[in-house]
């Protein structure tokens, strides 16, 4: 009698992924004039690599290493452009088509994640011009090859330039954390500076810096948590109002492969708001197979919540298991 009750409902197909958002466009591929990499001027040899990852940067590539061997032209790459690799593998293949010579028959792109080979994607140069002659390259078209062992004749061109290198930048970032009896929500804006010290392969720094914009922390009393049990996790509004403006992060990480199956990770500095350590991660990830599982432990202690380099006493040994698997429906992992 004195209720109004509403609700509303969305429908939709999770399977239909919609129009694509990207198209790739047709393009006649050159046709190669130079002669085999090896027999070429160390002059020639030079001004073909700078080509290839000058080209392969306009597109928001980066390259580590070019290899050439009979037949076959290869590309290390990382990128962060397209969240689908195929448009990556795309692109990548033809800048490696427009430059190769005239012995190479197959283009090979493969994909570094953190230093670490993720995806490795073969086509034939034939099957690329004619695909690319009329839009984007087929999926189909390409072999997706397990991780191998460059060989020991291979002519290998390093791009000189890649490391050290340093990148930042700066973004609106929100916090926030709910349930006061005071205030349902508390909220804060800030610039968030984020910085890359690439060092080597494998070997990075990243920082991030957190400085206040706005926010709703003043006029209200904070409840400190009671109980026996340390304060772990509870005290996230001490956190945000002393540390309004601070370091949230600074860690170097050095992954690897141990194998072609299993990768590793030692990471080490300021992880997040509340800890620091050091500790690390050995995942099993095989080919061809749709799960991976890995074992991860860190020894961490307890950041001051000014979110600067003081830390609390608290300190403490975790670990876990994680166990991922690749489901067969919604392309969810």
């Amino acid at each position: 009698g004195n209720t109004l009750f509403a609700n509303f409902t969305i429908h939709s197909n999770l399977n239909y992924s919609g129009k694509p958002k990207v198209v790739m466009g047709a393009e006649q591929i050159k046709t190669p004039t130079l002669e085999p990499f090896g027999q070429l001027d160390v002059e020639w040899q030079q001004y073909l690599t700078d080509t290839i990852i000058w080209q392969m940067s306009n597109q928001g590539f980066t390259t580590h290493n070019i290899y050439f061997y009979e037949d076959e032209i290869k590309a290390e790459i990382s990128q962060s452009r397209f969240q689908k690799p195929i448009y990556a593998i795309d692109l990548a293949s033809r800048i490696l088509a427009n430059n190769s010579p005239k012995n190479i028959k197959k283009i090979t792109v493969i994909n570094l994640d953190m230093g670490v080979e993720t995806l490795r994607a073969t086509v034939s140069r034939d099957k690329l011009v004619k695909a690319v002659s009329k839009g984007g390259l087929p999926e189909d078209y390409l072999a997706f090859n397990k991780h191998s062992v460059i060989n020991s004749e291979a002519i290998v061109r390093e791009n000189e330039n890649l490391y050290p290198s340093f990148t930042w930048n700066i973004k609106p970032h929100a916090n926030g954390t709910i349930q006061h009896q005071q205030e349902f929500y508390f909220w804060q804006l800030e610039a968030l500076v984020s910085a890359i010290y690439s060092i080597r392969k494998g070997l990075y720094m990243t920082t991030e810096v957190g400085i206040d914009i706005a926010n709703n922390f003043d006029g209200y009393t904070y409840h400190i948590p009671d109980g026996k049990l340390y304060h772990a996790r509870q005290n996230r509004r001490l956190y945000l109002t002393q540390g309004e403006s601070g370091l949230r992060r600074m860690q170097v990480d050095y992954v690897f492969s141990i194998n072609k199956d299993v990768t590793a990770k030692i990471t080490g500095g300021i992880l997040e708001w509340m800890y620091g350590g050091i500790g690390g991660e050995v995942l099993y990830i095989p080919d061809n197979k749709p799960w991976a599982i890995g074992v991860e432990t860190y020894w961490v202690k307890q950041r001051n919540y000014d979110q600067k380099f003081t830390f609390l006493d608290y300190e403490t040994l975790t670990a876990m298991a994680n166990f991922y698997y690749d489901m067969p429906f919604y392309n969810l992992r």
